[in-house]
């Protein structure tokens, strides 16, 4: 998203902007393009689900991006990611991770301001979706999937992740390692991210590792098969463990992970209106 000079002040204009808006020649020729973007898996999906295959993607829009759509009319924008959100099939292949609202980095991000971040993206996702489909919302994902390393700052970053009903973070592979300083084993496994701050107290989350590729902060790309085929023949022996491999993640510890049941928390008093239900919405 960036900002232009407009009657309305601090008016955000976004990638996606009609040509006709004033801005720089080169955004504006690309608006097609990065509105195809954010609609085409919708397409994908739907085309590809028809054909008998079983697709699999994780979505991750911020509430800037969202708001900024919103604002610009793309309502063909919102039927495909909605046709991807409340069909029975397509929520079968497609999850959505939550964000923060802009692109607040964790560890240069005041913990109470991350925490205002996670809310209002929870808020607008329910807005436009429902409150439904916000309680299907497990997983969440870091802006650059950056882990704070100071043990107040991690334990509050944890803790509000928890506070608001994410089940698991998504963590990227070079930046864990194991206790004894080796690198990650088995980094298709769940591991427990646990942090302790300055006053003893202990916060935990199941934390997803993201495997290196061409690029270490980039999610959508292409695993070579020999990795499927390797986990394919490991998995069968990853399945029954009860006890996971430790790690260490920038200092702070990751433990096992147990058993962890799903259960959409609020951040605090409900309105009124929200149902006390797995998809309740924090205020």
């Amino acid at each position: 998203m960036v900002f232009q000079q407009t009657d309305t002040p601090a008016q955000i204009s976004g990638h996606g902007s009609p040509t006709s808006e004033p801005g720089p020649t080169t955004e504006r020729d690309n608006a097609p393009v990065f509105v195809w973007c954010y609609k085409r898996m919708g397409e994908f999906i739907r085309q590809l689900l028809g054909e008998g295959h079983q697709p699999r993607v994780i979505l991750d829009y911020s509430g800037t991006l969202l708001h900024g759509m919103r604002q610009m009319g793309l309502d063909d924008v919102f039927d495909a990611l909605g046709y991807l959100t409340r069909d029975p099939r397509a929520r079968q292949a497609v999850e959505w991770l939550g964000c923060t609202w802009g692109h607040a980095v964790a560890p240069s991000t005041p913990p109470q301001d991350f925490r205002l971040h996670v809310r209002a993206w929870q808020h607008h996702f329910a807005a436009i979706f429902g409150l439904e489909a916000l309680g299907r919302v497990r997983g969440f994902s870091p802006a650059e999937m950056a882990l704070p390393n100071h043990p107040d700052v991690a334990c509050a970053f944890v803790r509000t992740l928890a506070d608001c009903g994410y089940q698991w973070v998504l963590v990227q592979e070079h930046t864990v390692e194991q206790p004894d300083g080796r690198g990650v084993e088995h980094p298709h496994l769940p591991h427990r991210l646990v942090c302790t701050d300055s006053r003893g107290t202990t916060a935990s989350i199941l934390a997803v590792i993201k495997t290196q590729g061409s690029d270490t902060k980039l999610v959508g790309q292409m695993q070579p098969c020999y990795v499927r085929v390797r986990v394919d023949r490991l998995w069968p022996q990853w399945a029954p463990r009860e006890q996971k491999p430790q790690l260490r993640a920038d200092g702070i510890d990751v433990g096992p992970a147990g058993p962890c049941g799903w259960s959409h928390r609020s951040c605090g008093p409900l309105p009124r209106s929200c149902s006390r239900s797995p998809g309740r919405l924090p205020p």
